[in-house]
């Protein structure tokens, strides 16, 4: 079974039990005790609210836009809200330019201010 097949059947099997399926596969996602960032490698608390920038959320490693699967398990991994959002900022901002992202080690780096201005590497879509 091939990547889009192996999505199309998840989704399927999602509606058949009627329940959402992005709600569905986002909580499997998430449900690991204790869950860690996949962009930053630092603890998730699942207690914060949803508009913490430390809370939790999903992230797709390959953006969809770049041919990633919405549904695909294996192209979801949790991520801190801010994580999220810089690493998306950062894509957009560099598509509208024109420019290649900047890796380093095969890893893209993103500014946190939140984080005061840390540097936190982001994990390449590239295999």
């Amino acid at each position: 079974m091939d990547e889009h097949d192996r999505a199309a059947y998840l989704a399927a099997r999602a509606h058949a039990d009627g329940s959402r399926p992005r709600r569905r596969i986002y909580a499997v996602i998430l449900a690991p005790d204790p869950l860690y960032c996949g962009l930053c490698g630092e603890w998730i608390d699942k207690t914060l609210p949803h508009t913490d920038l430390m809370s939790a959320s999903v992230d797709h490693i390959t953006a969809i836009i770049d041919g990633g699967l919405p549904l695909d398990p294996d192209n979801l991994q949790p991520a801190h809200l801010g994580c999220n959002l810089a690493k998306e900022a950062e894509r957009r901002a560099l598509r509208a330019a024109g420019v290649e992202p900047v890796r380093e080690g095969g890893q893209m780096t993103v500014e946190r201010p939140w984080r005061r201005g840390e540097t936190v590497p982001i994990i390449s879509d590239e295999p």
